[in-house]
């Protein structure tokens, strides 16, 4: 409230409007004076809703401006919002020892009065909306108390929850998937490995009877004999073995090298699918989305509106100071 010439009596308005004075709550040193200033005050309850997100919430507000100059609207963006309360007044001052500053002619009447109040219930629709913030990602809402800086910290938390679960749903996906590919490379190697075994002794036993097939035709009577001749069969069936199971470890090992390849691949899937999951639950970058809800234009309910008077304490140089707290 600006400075004003102190008159010592209480300005006269007419009966129809409320006047308020504001408590004396700060100490003042002797020789200080009391000073009550007006100022314009309303107080009303809105009604926020919204079907959409199941929102039904009465909110208090009181509303203090400066006493506007004549033919002036009142200047409630200039003022003091007390937010989720009434404010404490009282219908008599404090102090009988007190000065009062002058009011305009406007405000000693009763006409502007309707007017003000038409105006502080319009700035209310249009300028005290409720800012909700919703995160689509993740279905969250912020409570109607709640900034945004909490409800950022909230998801956050919730934003990580999603993650370890969204990992663990993913991890048990495709734990099966690389079992049986891991299982299939052991089998390889197993079977690479038997081969190898029967190879080996296919090749010995190919070995000893072509030389027992070839002894017994330097040293036998008759090269053609029967006994040569089987012997010879026997060591072409142990090369045809020896060869057909050199063949079969070729197989396995592309076997054991295709399955390897296979997992390689679904491995770098899992990563790949990993990390996407954790860019899109990161707490830093989950987008978050504000949500105006205006008040309920007809259900706007206006419980106090008139004249509040303000103490302040004029030191003997002249030095000013609220002697209240909103």
């Amino acid at each position: 409230v600006p400075e004003a010439p102190a008159a010592l009596d209480r300005p006269a308005v007419h009966p129809d409007v409320q006047q308020f004075f504001l408590p004396i709550t700060e100490p003042r040193a002797p020789g200080e004076r009391v000073v009550y200033r007006a100022a314009l005050l309303g107080g009303a309850d809105l009604h926020y809703a919204s079907a959409k997100i199941e929102l039904d919430l009465w909110r208090t507000i009181s509303a203090v401006t400066n006493l506007p100059g004549d033919d002036t609207p009142a200047d409630w963006d200039a003022g003091r919002v007390i937010v989720g309360r009434e404010l404490d007044v009282d219908p008599e001052p404090d102090t009988d020892q007190a000065d009062y500053s002058p009011l305009p002619a406007q405000a000693t009447g009763k006409g502007r009065y309707t007017s003000w109040e038409k105006d502080l219930k319009t700035w209310l629709y249009q300028e005290r909306q409720l800012t909700l913030y919703r995160c689509r990602k993740l279905r969250a809402l912020s409570t109607p108390d709640e900034d945004e800086g909490a409800f950022r910290g909230r998801i956050g938390h919730l934003a990580r929850e999603q993650r370890d679960l969204k990992v663990a749903k993913l991890r048990a996906k495709y734990s099966s998937k690389l079992a049986t590919i891991q299982d299939r490379i052991r089998r390889a190697e197993e079977r690479i490995q038997t081969e190898a075994d029967q190879y080996k002794t296919q090749r010995l036993d190919a070995g000893i009877s072509i030389a027992t097939s070839l002894a017994g035709a330097l040293f036998g009577r008759k090269l053609a004999s029967v006994t040569n001749v089987n012997r010879g069969a026997t060591a072409a069936r142990s090369a045809a073995r020896a060869s057909q199971q050199k063949q079969d470890i070729g197989r396995a090992r592309e076997e054991a090298a295709e399955q390897r390849k296979k997992l390689a691949d679904l491995e770098r899937t899992l990563a790949d699918e990993l990390a996407d999951v954790e860019m899109d639950f990161d707490p830093m970058s989950v987008e978050v989305e504000e949500m105006p809800v205006q008040p309920r234009k007809s259900d706007i309910t206006m419980k106090v509106f008139g004249l509040v008077w303000i103490p302040w304490k004029v030191g003997p140089d002249g030095a000013a100071a609220v002697l209240t707290r909103l």
